[in-house]
């Protein structure tokens, strides 16, 4: 006779919706599929231990070196932990100063989440004219309609 592991009894008496989907044997269809995330390799030329053969010489990254394809360089890969730390302040440097423009857009208006309450504003007021024309059409007196408190 085989023995039988039993199902785990949850504490909650009420089935998730998941639980009640594969209970009835439904299955739930994803909207969005997941955006498939794409997997970063080591720069250069490699030993097995995964060590750069070839160190960067030089604070400046390499022409061939590409931010999209390769994973950072770490502080192993340059032959100068000097050049490593001023290679690192040089990107840090660039974020900050891209910072400083978003920030600075948006103080002024023309950032990214002020240009949607903008346009938000914008589409509201042409249906709120179009809304006042319908109505003045129709005989309402809209400023007496807009006066009144509800």
């Amino acid at each position: 006779m085989a023995v039988v592991a039993a199902k785990p009894v949850s504490a909650n008496p009420v089935p998730t919706v998941a639980e009640a989907n594969a209970a009835n044997g439904n299955v739930q269809v994803m909207d969005k599929p997941k955006k498939e995330r794409i997997k970063l390799i080591p720069y250069g030329r490699r030993d097995e231990d995964g060590k750069l053969l070839d160190k960067i010489q030089t604070a400046e990254l390499p022409a061939d070196f590409n931010p999209k394809v390769h994973e950072a360089p770490k502080r192993n890969d340059f032959l100068k932990l000097a050049d490593y730390f001023d290679q690192k302040a040089s990107a840090c440097e660039a974020r900050a100063i891209e910072l400083r423009k978003q920030a600075e857009a948006e103080r002024t208006g023309v950032g990214k989440n002020t240009k949607a309450k903008q346009k938000k504003l914008v589409t509201l007021k042409e249906k709120f004219e179009a809304l006042r024309a319908e109505l003045e059409a129709a005989g309402v007196d809209v400023n007496a309609a807009l006066a009144v408190k509800a």
